[in-house]
């Protein structure tokens, strides 16, 4: 992989891959910043993170 911009990734293959795009999208793929700790998330408001249990669902 390498960086070619601010927004931009070059994935070189060996061999074609259609699944290539399918695996980047699992949820276990996601992108999170650099020094992402989560015991303090970042969040979007006055709301402050009480508890989190992986893999539950809300309610």
């Amino acid at each position: 992989m390498e960086a070619t911009g601010p927004r931009e990734l070059r994935i070189v293959l060996s061999e074609a891959d259609a699944t290539l795009v399918d695996s980047l999208a699992e949820y276990q793929m996601g992108i999170v910043p650099e020094g992402y700790d989560p015991k303090n998330p970042v969040g979007s408001g006055p709301f402050k993170l009480e508890y989190f249990s992986p893999a539950s669902r809300p309610r």
